[in-house]
């Protein structure tokens, strides 16, 4: 699940200039995020977060 340490350098990377519309594996950064946290939920049986989620839109992510 995204925890606190990992959304902070998501938002550092995305502050210096990374894409958010990059694909890899067929996913860009938002789907993977989505399903990665969908995924820790399931598993886990914790509520899902949604800091990945608010990130991304707001630099510039298609949905």
């Amino acid at each position: 699940m995204m925890t606190k340490e990992v959304a902070a350098a998501l938002a550092r990377l995305l502050a210096a200039g990374s894409d958010p519309d990059e694909v890899f594996s067929n996913m860009t950064l938002l789907t993977h995020a989505i399903d990665a946290e969908g995924d820790g939920s399931l598993q886990s049986g914790q509520p899902l977060t949604v800091v990945p989620e608010d990130l991304l839109p707001a630099k510039g992510q298609q949905i």
